[in-house]
């Protein structure tokens, strides 16, 4: 790696007064602080960044770049799947912040790294428009919306109004409230929180939820999933939704390779392991995906979603008994929920068990008099008892509803069935939520269980 020329003028892109040896006198002051002490990467990246930042304005300072320059990637280096340069960039900007906290607090001379960004930041101290210096050196000195300065209570503003996004989200994503009464809501939070703060990164999240699962804007989504996970490269959550975006996508290996970083970073994480089991799922790894669904259970034996998926990957299993135990389990600690019981109903009429099909049918109907039930929950049901009218009329509601879980119909065990109905070729042509999704070949379809296999002891399901 080149050396920086110790030059002495100053570059058109740095602060008035401020000359390249100043910089990097600074730089030097850095690198030998006990914040970067030993830390040879971070050394080696900040090096690089200022260097270019100094001689070419840093505008070419690309992901592909560093990593080959920086880190010694090969030629053939894929950021969609190795995360080096966004991983080392985070434990960078966490060093510069440690170091303007502590021995760099009285310097007159700021270099810092903004978020979503490889291009860094050069600011004299009595220039910053806020009183954290490391927080306003980390995103370009202030946000600005609408060409005012929000400073440190604009930014409090934008996380509440980000962690409201989320909580409305949350309320659509599990299908117990109408999605249109809570994603437009979720969205505009969002957006607001991003105007206030773009450095967001649950913010950009919940867009890219939103733009998914309601506006079934897939272009949208991914642009907003890709920012949020070059804002927070080591956020579990964060890795999980994109890791996710890209299961529904049919970028299967890339979303596990995410999903294997995000088991790096915190082990024993639910959403993870889920997110893993449905990835060896779409695979048909179903061992694999079994494994991954269990260790999720071990993590949280009460949650209501891990039983499910140990319900459904039982089912793969021909393990009626385990199945069925499974479901009940996760109808009993999800309070009913309707999708719940909509898979449930779906599964009890592949296996011939039609009279506990129809029953939880009625029971979603009669809850649907008073309170929100996907109609996704009553189509599943209606496939399972191989009444495929009447599941092309409630994935008709679906359409009309915006039903969140249309997104996973790629997913479902009876997308090849449905493929060669004139019917759901016009509803599907009234929409284009599956444009761009999953690869017909990564579907799964749930083996239909012999009528000697229906001794199971269902009468306490619900």
């Amino acid at each position: 790696m080149l050396e920086p020329s110790r030059i002495w003028s100053s570059a058109g892109h740095l602060p008035p007064g401020v000359s390249t040896h100043e910089v990097y006198t600074q730089l030097d002051r850095i690198l030998a602080s006990n914040a970067f002490r030993g830390a040879k990467r971070a050394q080696e990246f900040l090096r690089y960044i200022v260097w270019h930042f100094v001689e070419n304005g840093g505008n070419q300072l690309k992901e592909y770049l560093i990593a080959v320059e920086v880190f010694g990637r090969k030629d053939s280096f894929d950021p969609r799947i190795d995360p080096i340069v966004r991983v080392e960039a985070s434990r960078l900007r966490s060093k510069l912040n440690s170091y303007s906290d502590t021995e760099g607090k009285h310097d007159a001379l700021l270099i810092g790294l903004p978020k979503g960004s490889y291009r860094p930041i050069v600011r004299l101290k009595q220039d910053l428009k806020c009183d954290n210096i490391t927080e306003c050196c980390h995103r370009g000195d202030t946000i600005t919306t609408t060409g005012h300065d929000f400073g440190q209570e604009g930014r409090r503003h934008a996380r509440s109004l980000a962690r409201l996004a989320q909580y409305y989200s949350l309320l659509g994503l599990q299908g117990v409230v109408a999605p249109h009464k809570v994603l437009p809501k979720a969205e505009l939070l969002a957006r607001e929180s991003l105007n206030f703060d773009p450095t967001l990164a649950m913010a950009q999240v919940t867009l890219g939820i939103c733009r998914l699962f309601y506006g079934w804007n897939w272009a949208g989504a991914q642009q907003a999933f890709q920012q949020a996970i070059e804002l927070a490269p080591c956020d579990v959550n964060v890795l999980n939704w994109y890791s996710h975006n890209l299961l529904l996508a049919g970028k299967l290996d890339e979303a596990i390779s995410y999903l294997q970083q995000a088991q790096m970073i915190r082990n024993g994480s639910v959403l993870t392991e889920l997110n893993l089991a449905m990835g060896f799922y779409l695979k048909r790894q179903f061992s694999t995906a079994l494994n991954q669904a269990k260790k999720a259970a071990e993590c949280d034996s009460h949650n209501a979603w891990t039983h499910w998926v140990l319900g459904v990957l039982y089912g793969q299993e021909s393990l009626i008994e385990q199945a069925l135990q499974s479901l009940k389990t996760a109808i009993r600690f999800s309070g009913s929920n309707p999708i719940i019981v909509g898979w449930t109903a779906y599964y009890c009429g592949t296996c011939a068990m039609r009279d506990m099909a129809c029953s939880l049918i009625e029971e979603l109907i009669q809850v649907s008099a008073h309170k929100y039930v996907p109609p996704m929950a009553l189509a599943l049901g209606y496939f399972g008892l191989g009444e495929q009218g009447q599941a092309l009329h409630w994935m008709d509601k679906a359409c009309v509803a915006r039903d969140i879980y249309l997104c996973y119909l790629r997913a479902m065990p009876f997308y090849f069935v449905l493929q060669t109905d004139s019917r759901f070729n016009k509803l599907i042509d009234r929409t284009n939520f599956l444009q761009n999704t999953i690869d017909a070949q990564s579907i799964v379809v749930l083996p239909l269980v012999n009528e000697k296999d229906t001794n199971s002891p269902v009468e306490s399901l619900i």
